[in-house]
């Protein structure tokens, strides 16, 4: 696993959102459900699509979301969070959908305890864009860990 740094701005984004314990089916059906409402967020890129998992929130959430350029009036049912700016690890997931968790998991049980960085948030995204195939095992999605270095 070789992960590039890249440094991001504040990332605004706004979509649905799926309680923690929820199966990973339900992710394919929370993201058909934001497809059919993208045109209800106002400042959306419909072609960054987000998969913010946050973990260490009294109650966690997956929010299926669209990056905006500014987070207007929320939708009905849906939830906006901003991100802060930062540095990111990332990876790439070369594979099938239900295959990413392995990805994730080697990323946190093995890279993060062996690098020199930390985790810098209770988060990590996965970027779906243009290389994501549903189904096909050539299909990539980006997964954006936030991190600092460890202190010396």
């Amino acid at each position: 696993m070789n992960p590039w740094l890249v440094y991001k701005p504040a990332i605004n984004l706004v979509g649905l959102p799926l309680r923690d314990g929820a199966l990973s089916e339900e992710y394919d059906v929370l993201w058909d459900a934001l497809s059919a409402r993208y045109a209800e967020i106002p400042y959306a890129d419909p072609d960054q699509g987000y998969g913010l998992h946050c973990l260490n929130s009294v109650e966690p959430v997956y929010l299926a979301a669209l990056a905006v350029n500014q987070i207007g009036v929320v939708p009905d049912g849906m939830a906006a969070k901003k991100l802060p700016a930062n540095t990111y690890a990332v990876f790439s997931h070369h594979g099938l959908s239900e295959d990413l968790l392995q990805t994730v998991d080697r990323i946190f049980s093995k890279w993060l305890p062996g690098s020199s960085y930390q985790l810098a948030g209770d988060f990590y995204l996965e970027n779906y864009d243009d290389r994501f195939q549903p189904g096909s095992a050539e299909s990539v999605v980006s997964i954006y860990v936030p991190v600092i270095e460890q202190p010396t």
